[in-house]
């Protein structure tokens, strides 16, 4: 294990959030933005129980441990919202249309190029720890056949880029809104919902009646994606109740 700008590096690991969690397991008292990274995780998780992909040495794997005890349980998205607006405004400084698909992927132009896996620990109606599990594809070029829509820094400006530096700026930046959360929380809800991939472009989606089109309009506090459909009707999905269609 070596140490950069109080970042854990370690050179291979299974899954930086599931160290995070033996961290936690072992110490009473973990500061906030206390970060793992990887060099190489050999079975990262994603979204809606998938792996992330991931060659070694090539991209930005870490984890943020935080103590959000001042967060309720209710409001826990706007977590979601400050780490996918600093990632979101971390690649802006390298590249062109960025936006946030619903609920935390970061896209550029159509294609995924970061995913987010956030891992709450609830003590009654507050969080007690929150593990922040990030992956964006930093200098990786060439992915999976299975992968439908993979991009990378490298892939998108035609440069490689020192990926701890990368971390680095990411976690200065979701460091910096998150300590402002509590009189900034309005600014943080507009950049991520003006962000949002397709936002005010009819597309299709599915849900549980089949495929439809629809507009998305923007997010409830509670994380809600709100859609209105060509009939005019609003609808609002929790989380893996609408699938977005590849067009």
């Amino acid at each position: 294990m070596e140490i950069y700008n109080n970042i854990l590096i370690f050179d291979t690991l299974e899954s930086t959030n599931a160290h995070a969690f033996k961290i936690i397991e072992q110490q009473q008292t973990i500061e906030d933005f206390t970060v793992i990274a990887t060099l190489n995780q050999t079975a990262g998780k994603g979204q809606r129980g998938n792996t992330w992909l991931s060659e070694p040495q090539k991209n930005c794997l870490f984890s943020i441990i935080l103590n959000p005890v001042h967060i309720p349980a209710n409001n826990q998205f706007i977590l979601s919202q400050t780490i996918s607006v600093a990632i979101l405004q971390t690649i802006q400084n390298y590249c062109n249309r960025v936006h946030i698909k619903w609920p935390n992927d970061i896209y550029v132009g159509s294609k995924k190029i970061a995913g987010i896996l956030i891992e709450n620990i609830i003590m009654g109606s507050h969080i007690s720890k929150s593990v922040i599990g990030v992956g964006l594809n930093c200098n990786q070029t060439e992915f999976e056949t299975t992968l439908p829509n993979p991009t990378s820094l490298a892939i998108e400006t035609n440069t490689t880029y020192d990926y701890l530096h990368v971390i680095t700026e990411i976690v200065s930046r979701t460091k910096e809104l998150y300590n402002k959360l509590s009189n900034n929380r309005l600014h943080i809800e507009q950049c991520y919902d003006n962000a949002l991939y397709q936002k005010n472009i009819v597309a299709p989606y599915i849900d549980a009646n089949g495929l439809f089109e629809a507009t998305i309009i923007g997010v409830e506090p509670s994380g809600k994606l709100i859609v209105k459909d060509t009939n005019s009707q609003i609808r609002s999905y929790n989380f893996k109740e609408i699938e977005f269609v590849k067009t």
